[in-house]
């Protein structure tokens, strides 16, 4: 991730260009203090470069500050933060922002269903349909989670027409790219073998 920034010497240049306001070497100077490379670790200056070089438009360190704020890591946890910062990355491609937008929506969607007296309201099908949406976009774009995820919502008919060909076929991508549960339910789930062995469909790898 860092072999671009070998030296003490490319550090400097990296700072210096940060300091110019090259928002690619902004990025680069925040995963250094972020994971202590040639400089001391330090969580609070990472997120102030990260923030600089989200805020001129870079996707990767937007999703950088959408994950400080969801994790609460040297800022405040604020969903509502992580939120706004992580949609401007998954609306760039960023796959993982996009894999977030899940995650995020669905928290909305918990609270809202608590507030709400565990009952559906406009509220919690905004934000069922934001989780779907973005999960077709990650999944779309090879995200494994996102692939194991509409797998299983193929298979079961949840929020997409049963195709349980197709979810199966979603799953074993999903194991490909090495999705830990997804290796598993090829290896071990009595469901996904008797769908296999009904549908006549190789879980073969």
């Amino acid at each position: 991730m860092l072999k671009d920034v070998r030296s003490l010497f490319d550090l400097s240049l990296w700072k210096a260009n940060a300091k110019r306001g090259d928002k690619f070497a902004q990025f680069r100077l925040g995963q250094c203090y972020s994971e202590g490379y040639l400089v001391e670790k330090d969580l609070e200056t990472a997120f102030n470069w990260y923030l600089k070089s989200a805020e001129q438009g870079y996707s990767s360190a937007q999703f950088e500050v959408a994950m400080a704020y969801y994790l609460g890591d040297s800022v405040t946890y604020n969903l509502f933060e992580a939120e706004k910062w992580c949609r401007k990355a998954a609306e760039q491609g960023h796959v993982e922002a996009e894999m977030l937008m899940v995650h995020i929506a669905s928290i909305f969607w918990f609270y809202e269903h608590k507030r709400a007296g565990y009952s559906e309201n406009e509220k919690t099908k905004e934000y069922s349909e934001k989780q779907l949406y973005w999960l077709k976009k990650a999944a779309a774009d090879g995200h494994p989670e996102a692939l194991y995820q509409m797998g299983q919502e193929y298979i079961c008919g949840v929020n997409v027409e049963e195709d349980v060909k197709k979810g199966v076929e979603l799953i074993k991508l999903a194991a490909r790219k090495g999705y830990e549960e997804a290796c598993e339910d090829i290896e071990g789930s009595i469901l996904l073998q008797s769908l296999a062995m009904k549908y006549e469909i190789s879980l073969k790898q």
